[in-house]
């Protein structure tokens, strides 16, 4: 039973790292470069900007929301009325804080980037949650075929962008796409009956989730902001080419941290000391070795896709990856406390 039930993970790993890996080369590969060539060095560094401030609340939101079902459907049978109502509630403040941050950057933003922007950011806290369809069903064939429709959507976006020069147009369909299939095919975006005492267990739980996630993000998207802020739009587009391969792998690890707490949220029982320092050894590993591959694979496949910005940015390449590599590991960890240790404690070890 134990050789299956680890076949199953492994499996289940495979399928949907496979679709982040088309997904995250879609976007990363060929949106992200084809971004840097049709707008230039500078404003390619304001996109990122912008995707950074994003992340922080349309995928923590989204994200957060998943996780918590995630969660509460190890102990009981979850309704989707519930969730579908913090969500609307979730994509006001998507849009609320995407204005703000539009009209804080307006001298850089048309009038149609600004709509774009907003609603880049709303699609995407729904697309985010919506990764729960596959993850509470541990239906990773559906998730894989759902990432590849979204990378597909990128794909067919970058040519909207070709004819609009509206950046945000490269990714909108893409989340668009993923997020009519599970519409389409999946259950919960299905209306139910709503009990008032289950939006009270969500809340609590949520609200304790989403502080802790609020921080994780920051923490993943503050380097980009910092730059920005401190050194410029340049500066900052050369740190991002520097920490392409890092950031893209911590990328990675997240269907894997959902493929890990899907079937934690099963198990019954406490881990073993030895257990928990063995998991801990292989992330330190992981993450020294995973720089190294990166840095390789920067050196071989960078000047391909920046010819302009990798002269500046290949000295970098080691120490940024390394950053990030630590990161995605202690991510892992994360996941696997969320689980199995009371989730104030998740709350401090993020700060």
């Amino acid at each position: 039973m134990e050789r299956k039930k680890i076949r199953n993970i492994l499996t289940d790993s495979v399928w949907s790292i496979a679709g982040t890996v088309l997904m995250t080369v879609a976007a990363q590969f060929l949106v992200y470069p084809f971004w840097e060539r049709k707008f230039g060095t500078e404003k390619y560094g304001v996109i990122i900007y912008l995707i950074s401030l994003m992340n922080i609340v349309s995928i923590t939101c989204g994200s957060s929301l998943s996780y918590t079902r995630i969660m509460l459907s190890a102990k009981s049978t979850t309704k989707n009325f519930p969730y579908l109502l913090l969500l609307s509630l979730l994509s006001i403040i998507s849009a609320v804080y995407a204005l703000v941050v539009s009209f804080l950057n307006s001298t850089l933003l048309s009038s149609a980037d600004i709509v774009c922007y907003v609603i880049l950011c709303v699609i995407t806290t729904w697309r985010y949650y919506a990764d729960v369809e596959y993850r509470i069903h541990l239906n990773y064939k559906g998730f894989f075929l759902y990432y590849t429709l979204i990378g597909t959507g990128y794909v067919g976006g970058m040519l909207l962008m070709s004819l609009t020069d509206l950046w945000a147009l490269a990714l909108i369909p893409g989340e668009l796409l993923g997020l009519l299939f599970v519409v389409l095919k999946g259950h919960i975006f299905k209306t139910d009956e709503f009990k008032r005492e289950e939006l009270a267990e969500l809340s609590k739980t949520f609200a304790v989730l989403i502080g802790s996630n609020l921080i994780n993000t920051l923490i993943f998207n503050a380097d980009r902001i910092l730059i920005n802020h401190a050194l410029g739009s340049v500066a900052l587009s050369v740190y991002y080419v520097s920490s392409l391969f890092g950031k893209t792998l911590s990328l990675i690890t997240t269907p894997l941290n959902g493929v890990i707490s899907g079937y934690i949220a099963r198990f019954n029982g406490v881990p073993k000391k030895k257990t928990k320092l063995l998991v801990i050894t292989a992330a330190i590993a992981l993450a020294l070795l995973s720089a190294l591959a990166c840095t390789i694979g920067g050196h071989i496949i960078l000047p391909v896709l920046y010819p302009e910005t990798f002269p500046l940015a290949k000295d970098r390449i080691f120490i940024c990856s390394l950053t990030q590599t630590i990161y995605f590991s202690t991510n892992i960890i994360s996941v696997i406390m969320m689980r199995f240790a009371n989730k104030k404690h998740q709350l401090i070890s993020n700060i």
